[in-house]
């Protein structure tokens, strides 16, 4: 006897099946801990899923019928807790579901918030930026935005940006970027004709233009993902310091740097494709108001500060560099750090999943011109990560000292 309800889970299954498969053959997978993550290159949409769920992709993927699908899931199911082909359909259809509603199946880049288009209007300010591997040109009608690029990527200044013939020879022109002010109040930051956000602040604008030119000055042919922090080198590779801004990265690597290790990069990490490296990309390091106070930060800045910024409440230091921009340099660590007041030292170690999933939310993403989400998660499966929270600067370079020595052993 057929139940009607296992006809009708199957046929809303096969239904779902013939809208996504094309879409689905679209979706790159990679390994995670105990996990897997799913990246739309077209849309930018990522998902953490199960093994459940890459027998799902791969049933999909293998032009299956609902019911063999539904067979293969039924299979997995634990012997304690088998379930049958209606529950095997509905699980699938409920996990295609949040799958699309992630976008997931999307055929073009999920709508930014407020998005915003290029007027077209000349841009008086031009700033050029160059190095053995790309060069970048930005435009910006934001005077004081454009000084404080100067201040961040002034090593790799170009004064004659009409000049170039050589590269042009060799096929390599300028990427082009824009910030212009929008109608309406904020900023728009395009990429060629192509917008990288919705309606931005300065800070917001700084940040993706820099990020650009992390991926061409480092070499977009060998960029695989741009992380949001800094980074130092230890006596045989790189801690990785990750996070969202206000967490104490930048002022960390800086005592770091005064305790011996060397400057490789901040604000952004560009990591190699085959995400066991990291691309030095040394560039202005920021000193928040907070932290200039701090002995070892007042003992770089004696050394490689400047006395003032056109960034409010932020000064920047050349630090010398450990290597030269583009360089591999192996990764030995990944540290997440949170500057709590007062608070005693905690060092804990996370998985896998748990690293990516913070390494995304603050703003680590898949290149833009090698559009995968492998390196990034070869990365979060092949080395430490650990969760950092220390109420004093000290406390947090002792114990980034000591994971970089444990690393070494």
């Amino acid at each position: 006897m057929i139940d009607t309800r296992d006809v009708k889970s199957v046929q809303n299954l096969d239904r779902d099946l013939k809208m996504l498969r094309s879409p689905a053959r679209l979706v790159e997978s990679a390994g995670l801990g105990r996990r897997f993550v799913l990246f739309a290159p077209a849309s930018g949409a990522i998902v953490l899923t199960d093994r459940l769920g890459i027998e799902l992709l791969s049933g999909v993927v293998a032009c299956e019928d609902a019911k063999t699908i539904a067979s293969r899931l039924s299979n997995m199911s634990a012997a304690s807790e088998p379930f049958g082909s209606q529950e095997a359909s509905e699980i699938a259809s409920a996990i295609l579901a949040s799958w699309r509603d992630a976008g997931l199946f999307a055929k073009e880049q999920l709508p930014f918030p407020d998005a915003v288009t290029d007027h077209g209007g000349e841009a008086l300010n031009k700033r050029g930026y160059v190095s053995e591997f790309g060069r970048l040109l930005i435009e910006s009608d934001d005077l004081r935005l454009a000084e404080q690029l100067d201040e961040i990527l002034g090593q790799y200044a170009c004064e004659d940006i009409g000049a170039g013939q050589e590269w042009a020879k060799a096929g390599r022109e300028w990427v082009k970027a824009r910030c212009v002010y929008c109608e309406g109040g904020g900023r728009g930051v395009f990429l060629g004709d192509t917008p990288l956000w919705g309606r931005s602040t300065r800070d917001e604008a700084r940040y993706f233009l820099i990020r650009e030119a992390a991926e061409t000055l480092c070499g977009d042919g060998q960029v695989g993902a741009v992380l949001h922090g800094a980074a130092v080198l230890g006596s045989s590779g790189a801690l990785l310091i990750v996070g969202d801004s206000g967490r104490g990265k930048s002022t960390l690597a800086q005592g770091l740097v005064e305790a011996g290790c060397g400057f490789l990069a901040d604000d952004h990490l560009p990591l190699h494709l085959d995400g066991r490296h990291l691309l030095a990309f040394p560039a202005g390091s920021a000193v928040k108001h907070g932290a200039r106070e701090l002995s070892e930060v007042r003992r770089l800045a004696v050394r490689h500060g400047k006395l003032a910024s056109s960034r409010n409440r932020v000064n920047y230091l050349t630090l010398p560099p450990a290597a030269a921009v583009g360089a591999r340099v192996p990764i030995k660590a990944i540290v997440l750090p949170e500057f709590r007041a007062g608070s005693d030292l905690a060092v804990e170690k996370i998985d896998p999943e748990q690293a990516f999933t913070d390494c995304v939310v603050t703003g680590a993403r898949p290149s833009r011109r090698n559009t995968q989400i492998t390196p990034l998660a070869v990365m979060c499966d092949t080395f430490p990560a650990y969760r950092l929270i220390f109420g004093e600067s000290q406390q947090s370079v002792s114990a980034c000292l000591d994971l970089l020595s444990s690393c070494n052993s």
